[in-house]
């Protein structure tokens, strides 16, 4: 009688029984290992299923590892930025809190905050230059830019991306600058005394003849 391979292998899982009885045919056995040429006995090969299946576990369980890691550091930075806005004693000081904490704990280079209807403490924000705004207009910036490129080794990668962030931030800065205006008027005189990003380096004013207002030379 002759059996199909399908009859065979259904014969030998009906009747685990078989490889009780005949115990040698294990041992027999060799099969193609999947990594080489070379041929393995039945238990190598069960084996070898088993590493890579434990590899894929603990590739699983070390991005779990990973994600938890960003969820503590998330939460972390939640935690900090509601403190800070707890915190805040006067209510007409929580629009210029939550940008400056959402800039710094979140890592993002452009906030604003827009207010619609706003209760009276809110209405008169003041522009204020507290710190390091006395030296330049953007500080934080600047350290980002010590960030990207103050490193001690610079390769293709890190340089294109510290390119294009710079790029972004140059960018984000023009439009930054012209809400800032259109908000403060006062931000054009603050603008015209203090350097952008480096300190003590200011840009030479142009003559105006007489006669002429000073805001067409913007």
């Amino acid at each position: 009688m002759n059996l199909s391979e399908a009859e065979l292998a259904r014969y030998l899982l009906d009747t685990p029984a078989f490889f009780e009885r005949h115990a040698e045919v294990l041992a027999a056995v060799r099969l193609t290992s999947p990594h080489g040429q070379r041929a393995v006995s039945l238990q190598e090969r069960q084996m070898e299923m088993l590493r890579d299946k434990i590899k894929g576990l603990e590739h699983k369980i070390i991005e779990m590892i990973r994600a938890s890691q960003d969820n503590e550091a998330i939460a972390e930075r939640l935690h900090r930025f509601t403190r800070a806005i707890l915190l805040t004693i006067n209510p007409g000081d929580l629009p210029e809190v939550i940008v400056r904490e959402l800039k710094h704990e979140f890592l993002v280079p452009r906030a604003a905050l827009r207010l619609w209807g706003a209760a009276d403490p809110y209405t008169a924000l003041r522009f204020g230059t507290p710190g390091p705004y006395k030296l330049v207009r953007h500080p934080l910036y600047v350290g980002w830019f010590f960030a990207f490129w103050c490193t001690p080794m610079m390769t293709v990668t890190h340089l294109f991306f510290a390119i294009m962030t710079t790029a972004y931030i140059l960018i984000a800065i023009q439009l930054e600058e012209r809400d800032l205006m259109r908000e403060h008027p006062e931000y054009a005189d603050y603008r015209a005394r203090t350097p952008m990003l480096i300190p003590f380096l200011r840009g030479r004013r142009r003559s105006v003849p007489p006669g002429v207002d000073a805001a067409a030379q913007h």
